[in-house]
C-alpha cells in the first residue's frame, strides 16, 4: 500500500496522459482538404493566369511571424505566396492532463477560409528550464506527436499539399 501511494505522488498522471494522448490521436488527428490548390486557383483567381509570387522554394525560406510566443496559444504564420499562408497553432486541451492540440493549416489571406488542415497532438509539460517549470521534469509524459499509421499517411498528404501550393507560383513564372 505504501509503495502504491509513493508511486502515485509522482506518477499519478503518467497512465491517464498516455491514454488521453492515444485517444485524441485516434479520434481527432489527421489531414483534411477543404479545397485543393487547383480548385482554389479557379475559384479565387477566376481561372485567370494571374501571377503568384512564391516567397521561397521550401517552407523554411518563407518569412515566419510568431504571435503569442511562449504561451498555450502560440501561432506561427508563414506567407507562402501573395494569397495563401500556412499557420501553425498550438492550444492546450482543457484538462488536468498536459495534452496540446497542434493545428497546421493553409488559408486564403483574402477571406481567411481554411483550404486544408493537419491536426496532431503532443503531451508533456515543456522544458523545465523555460516554460515547463518543475513539472517539466516529468519527461515520461512527453510525446512529440501522434505516431500511428493514419498520422503518417496524413503527414505525407500534408507534404504533398504543401508542394502543390508552392508550385502554384512556380507554374506562372
Amino acid at each position: 500500500m505504501t509503495a502504491f501511494v509513493m508511486y502515485n505522488l509522482v506518477f499519478w498522471d503518467f497512465i491517464p496522459t498516455l491514454f488521453a494522448h492515444k485517444y485524441y490521436c485516434e479520434t481527432e488527428a489527421g489531414f483534411w482538404v477543404y479545397q485543393t490548390p487547383e480548385q482554389w486557383k479557379k475559384s479565387s483567381l477566376g481561372g485567370q493566369a494571374e501571377k503568384l509570387i512564391t516567397y521561397g522554394k521550401t517552407i523554411d525560406q518563407m518569412p515566419l511571424v510568431v504571435l503569442n510566443p511562449g504561451t498555450d496559444s502560440a501561432i506561427g504564420i508563414r506567407k507562402i505566396n501573395e494569397r495563401i499562408y500556412k499557420a501553425f497553432d498550438i492550444r492546450g486541451i482543457p484538462s488536468i492532463f498536459p495534452i496540446q492540440k497542434q493545428m497546421t493549416y493553409f488559408a486564403d489571406i483574402g477571406d481567411g477560409k481554411k483550404l486544408a488542415e493537419l491536426i496532431d497532438f503532443s503531451s508533456g509539460y515543456g522544458n523545465p528550464m523555460t516554460t515547463g517549470g518543475i513539472l517539466g521534469f516529468k519527461s515520461w509524459v512527453a510525446r512529440d506527436g501522434c505516431d500511428n499509421a493514419t498520422m503518417k499517411q496524413a503527414i505525407s498528404k500534408y507534404e504533398q499539399y504543401l508542394q502543390n501550393v508552392i508550385a502554384l507560383g512556380e507554374k506562372n513564372d
